[in-house]
């Protein structure tokens, strides 16, 4: 069970923007290296936003279909933690780069996410995301979670939710899908590209909340769940003693029963020896008249 959700602000492009997220309780920042997306930012700028960030703040670098050589470079000059693939990455493409990294699918109603999830087993998440035709990510537009709950907990305990997520959903979205994780963007903005301070912290505020409500259903549940269990085995417990008593019961009378069919053999056997004792008498009885008939 997640203790706690996560959350990563995507889409920073400045160090005020960066630092308003960590404050506000971020677990990670992302950054977008897409020249078509109105997020994009540069290495130098990046850069200059990793080296003042205070320590155990997950920087990310978010790419679609980027050549190796600048995903390498991005890597060399910002010392990025985590990679993110948003384009058509082949496995073998994603693992190249000796960087953990996140792989973003993008969900439809025929979207297998167990086959997705064994394909991109060497991933540190999958990131489910909206699907909109030609656009890779920052839609700002959700999708229909229910998609979600036909998968194993195998499968969703390691999911990050994106994609349309704000104040108004975030709460919803925990307790329907109940994720590892959740990355914003557009959520949290005034404008592509320009974090608003308010939203930032009213959303991980309800992300807070939703996460505390999540955990006392957990906590409700497993409190029902433990006390049908404590039922199950207390009738297990009054099975096993009736089954005891019963069996005892059943001994009880078996060894009653042989007492009395040894008592009744005793009482033959008496019986017997009492025959026995008079034939004897009887016969000394005629050997003595016999004796005396002859002297």
């Amino acid at each position: 069970m997640n203790n706690r959700t996560r959350v990563k602000i995507c889409g920073i492009t400045n160090i005020r923007d960066a630092l308003l997220a960590v404050k506000a309780g971020a677990d990670a920042i992302g950054f977008v290296f897409y020249s078509k997306s109105p997020r994009n930012t540069s290495i130098f700028e990046v850069a200059m936003i990793v080296e003042a960030l205070p320590a155990f703040v997950t920087t990310t670098a978010l790419f679609v279909d980027a050549h190796p050589h600048f995903v390498k470079e991005v890597i060399r000059k910002t010392k990025i933690d985590l990679l993110q693939f948003h384009g058509q990455e082949s496995p073998n493409y994603c693992e190249q780069f000796s960087r953990p990294y996140i792989k973003a699918i993008r969900m439809r109603d025929n979207t297998n996410l167990a086959r997705e999830s064994q394909r991109y087993k060497s991933a540190e998440s999958l990131l489910v995301d909206t699907f909109v035709p030609g656009v890779p990510g920052g839609t700002g537009q959700s999708f229909n979670w229910s998609l979600l709950e036909r998968y194993p907990v195998a499968v969703r305990k390691k999911l990050i939710l994106a994609g349309g997520l704000n104040v108004s959903n975030v709460v919803d979205a925990i307790r329907k899908v109940n994720p590892f994780a959740i990355d914003v963007s557009g959520g949290v903005e005034s404008s592509p590209g320009k974090k608003d301070r308010h939203k930032i912290k009213r959303f991980m505020k309800a992300t807070r909340r939703a996460r505390e409500d999540v955990l006392e259903g957990i906590v409700h549940l497993e409190f029902i769940e433990a006390q049908e269990c404590f039922t199950i085995k207390k009738q297990e417990l009054e099975d096993q003693e009736a089954a005891m008593k019963f069996l005892k019961q059943k001994l009880h009378r078996t060894k009653m029963k042989e007492l009395i069919e040894l008592q009744e053999r005793y009482e033959e056997l008496e019986k017997l020896e009492c025959q026995i004792s008079q034939a004897k008498a009887k016969l000394l009885y005629e050997i003595n008249e016999v004796k005396n008939e002859l002297f």
